[in-house]
């Protein structure tokens, strides 16, 4: 099966029980069965402490950091080749800096892209993306 990657608006609607926190949820089930992997970038990991400490402390942070370890969840290392990508998708405009890095990773991996995040929807024709 193909691989997800996934950007941080996913795990951050997963951790902080937002509305889409059950087909988040739904999609980690699936992928332990199915043996789909899941990817993020480091770049989108840091996205997710950041968000997560600024609203409950390096603490939590870090606790949510270890429960993606946990899940399976590969974080991506970024080199220059990714990064390239990534800027290239920042110079087209209309995503954040780690935004692009999500839709890079997917790029590279050849893998759908899982978010909500409608800042996507610009690239939508250029890489998979699986909305939530």
């Amino acid at each position: 099966m193909k691989a997800l990657v996934l950007d941080a608006w996913p795990l951050l609607a997963f951790y902080l029980e937002e509305p889409k926190a059950q087909s988040i949820e739904r999609i980690l089930i699936d992928s332990q069965h199915n043996g789909t992997e899941l990817l993020i970038s480091v770049v989108n990991t840091g996205e997710i402490w950041y968000a997560v400490c600024r609203a409950h402390g390096s603490h939590e942070a870090d606790r949510i950091i270890h429960t993606i370890q946990e899940l399976n969840i590969a974080i991506k290392p970024v080199d220059w080749n990714l990064t390239r990508m990534a800027a290239a998708f920042k110079a087209s405009g209309g995503l954040s800096y780690a935004d692009c890095f999500a839709a890079a990773l997917a790029r590279r991996e050849q893998a759908a892209l899982v978010t909500g995040d409608p800042e996507f929807r610009r690239l939508e024709g250029e890489i998979e993306i699986n909305w939530i």
